[in-house]
């Protein structure tokens, strides 16, 4: 081979294998899809306890299933625009200036179950004038989306939380991978999710955790498990995105190893409450 020809090969493969960081989302995240070519309506203001019940009836209309099959039912391209519309007006209103009500509203869309397409726009909404209340709003929406067995739908509900800074990444190690905790520090016996995001092939990839043990180790191997339509040249860089929740945080503290003699994660061990420092 000619030595202008291996140049420009290494430079091509230079590309693929380059710092794997999140790129910016894409415009269509960033400013969330304008349903039936109208403006959602400016949130109009009313007690949390009405807003609720409006919310509860427009989910029972519009929920039930994450499958497509609900978009398509007899009508639904007529009825359910408006009534999306009005889910968007019913989370500005929530989530505008108030975490404890923003956090209510989202768990009811999440519990709700709607087509992942149809949750991405109201996602989108943290990135914009609900980003103040985004760390009590989208968590609620997003987290379970980490457990999805698509790993592209994982993928974007990482970058999401990520753009809308409601999830913190942690330092990458010598292999690319990064973990987060939500919360950052959490309680003794409070649910905490942990989410490590790997380089790789493609979105797929097979996890094995063990633990925690006593002392809070949990050990974790994570690797790539690509379909062959997934394989390409020149190699694409994905990003493998795995999360698990767990239910109470041990009083120990948490220590997430990944193959390393250091910990990726670790999460100290929580403060005592107050009442239970006095109790001695």
């Amino acid at each position: 081979m000619r030595p202008a020809m291996t140049l420009l090969l290494l430079v091509l493969l230079a590309g693929c294998y380059g710092d794997p960081e999140l790129p910016p989302l894409p415009a269509s995240e960033a400013s969330p899809t304008v349903l039936d070519d109208r403006p959602t309506p400016e949130a109009a203001p009313s007690t949390q306890s009405f807003r609720m019940e409006q919310m509860g009836a427009v989910l029972a209309r519009l929920g039930g299933s994450q499958d497509k099959v609900v978009t398509a039912r007899d009508g639904a391209a007529s009825w359910r625009p408006p009534e999306l519309e009005k889910l968007h007006e019913l989370l500005l209103a929530c989530c505008q200036g108030n975490s404890a009500t923003c956090r209510s509203c989202a768990e009811s869309i999440a519990a709700a179950k709607l087509p992942t397409e149809e949750l991405w726009p109201l996602a989108g909404r943290f990135l914009g004038p609900l980003r103040p209340t985004a760390g009590a709003g989208l968590p609620p929406m997003l987290l379970p989306l980490l457990l999805d067995s698509d790993g592209a739908v994982r993928d974007r509900a990482l970058r999401l939380l990520v753009a809308a800074s409601a999830v913190d990444r942690g330092p990458p190690d010598a292999a690319g991978r990064r973990a987060s905790a939500v919360p950052n520090q959490p309680g003794a016996g409070e649910p905490v999710w942990l989410i490590v995001e790997q380089p790789g092939p493609c979105f797929q990839g097979r996890a094995e955790l063990k633990g925690p043990d006593g002392s809070g180790r949990l050990d974790l191997s994570l690797g790539p498990e690509c379909p062959p339509e997934a394989e390409s040249f020149p190699p694409k860089v994905r990003r493998l995105v795995w999360a698990t929740r767990i239910e109470a945080m041990p009083a120990t503290g948490l220590s997430l190893f990944a193959g390393e003699p250091t910990p990726l994660l670790k999460l100290d061990r929580p403060p005592e409450k107050p009442e239970e420092a006095g109790g001695r």
